[in-house]
């Protein structure tokens, strides 16, 4: 008989599930360059927004008519590509640590104090990898105009994910300290 799924606890493995769907999730939309779309602006505006003299005004707008690709009256306006690599790679070095850092706390099955602490120490900077994907995520926000609504998502993934790690933590020393209270 099987318990319903409503009544089921989490996995103890659920750590490395999340850890994984969360490296997936974060490598999908550093592909997609975090769904950052060209800005399109009327030449109008950058006349507006620079405040050309009228020769230059008159040059420009001369410029726009005789290449008939811009002669539809917009600019495409771009990020860097190089704020856009460095941000990618930065989120994406740090899930790998994520997923390193869990991986080898996972290797250790305590036996002594100091296998407990290595792998707590491996735990502790997990849960730092996380702390530092979300500040990532937000300084992403905060510089590009990206969907909100996706980054709450993975936020929140980012949270549970924490909140698993300090549970895994807490519960490697309960279980530590009943097996040296059995020896």
């Amino acid at each position: 008989m099987s318990v319903p799924k409503y009544k089921r606890k989490e996995s103890k493995l659920q750590v490395f599930v999340n850890a994984t769907r969360l490296r997936r999730a974060i490598t999908q939309w550093c592909l997609r360059d975090f769904g950052i779309k060209s800005r399109v602006r009327k030449i109008s505006n950058l006349f507006s927004a620079v405040k050309f003299l009228p020769e230059d005004a008159e040059l420009v707008e001369e410029l726009f008519n005789k290449y008939p690709e811009m002669n539809d009256g917009r600019v495409l306006e771009d990020f860097p590509a190089w704020i856009v690599q460095k941000s990618k790679i930065a989120l994406i070095d740090e899930v790998n640590s994520l997923c390193r850092n869990l991986t080898h706390a996972n290797s250790i099955y305590p036996q002594c104090e100091k296998e407990l602490t290595q792998r707590r120490l491996y735990i502790n900077v997990a849960i730092g990898c996380c702390e530092n994907l979300i500040s990532q995520i937000e300084f992403i926000s905060d510089v590009f105009p990206v969907n909100l609504n996706s980054l709450q998502l993975l936020c929140e993934e980012l949270k549970h994910e924490e909140a698993l790690l300090k549970s895994l933590r807490k519960t490697d020393a309960k279980r530590y300290n009943e097996r040296q209270g059995a020896v």
